[in-house]
């Protein structure tokens, strides 16, 4: 009787750990996200939102076994740059968010730098090229974002800015 409780408990927590992460990543999945959303951000959250620049010409060169890695390699590279002091997810296909309660603007752009890095290295491992990355940044106090659904607003807006001036740039 007892080791059938333990067994049945442990299945429960499988089955919540395979609802709330994402499999490629481990990263947390937009179930999580959507939860983490539900409360008021405080004063100092920053909201990241990182989508990989160009990624379907990278599927398309390296093929789609190459592409999975490297959403797995930036998975990894998140966590590693950003630690504890966030919380890392995967919203879907090659987009990322980070939500911090740091204000420190320059601090999270070296922790996303870092984590770039990471991925470089990564990468060059598997002899593959890194693709780039574009961040939107949204923060409680520079945006005066009032809800998380604001700062997800803002930071979509500001990554959709950093890629038309890429795309600009080209």
């Amino acid at each position: 009787m007892y080791s059938e409780r333990l067994r049945r408990g442990k299945a429960e927590e499988d089955l919540e750990t395979l609802a709330s992460t994402d499999a490629l990543t481990g990263l947390g999945n937009m179930r999580v996200f959507s939860r983490v959303c539900q409360g008021v951000p405080r004063d100092a959250t920053t909201m990241l939102i990182i989508d990989v620049d160009d990624f379907k010409v990278f599927n398309d060169t390296y093929g789609h076994y190459a592409g999975n890695r490297i959403l797995s390699c930036i998975g990894q590279a998140l966590e590693g740059g950003f630690g504890s002091h966030a919380l890392c997810f995967r919203m879907g296909g090659d987009e990322f968010a980070v939500i911090s309660d740091s204000q420190d603007e320059k601090g999270l752009l070296a922790c996303l730098e870092d984590a770039t890095a990471r991925l470089s290295c990564l990468a060059d491992g598997m002899g593959l090229e890194a693709p780039t990355l574009s961040v939107g940044f949204s923060s409680v106090q520079t945006d005066g974002a009032k809800t998380y659904e604001d700062l997800l607003k803002y930071a979509d807006k500001h990554l959709y800015q950093e890629k038309g001036e890429k795309k600009g740039a080209r």
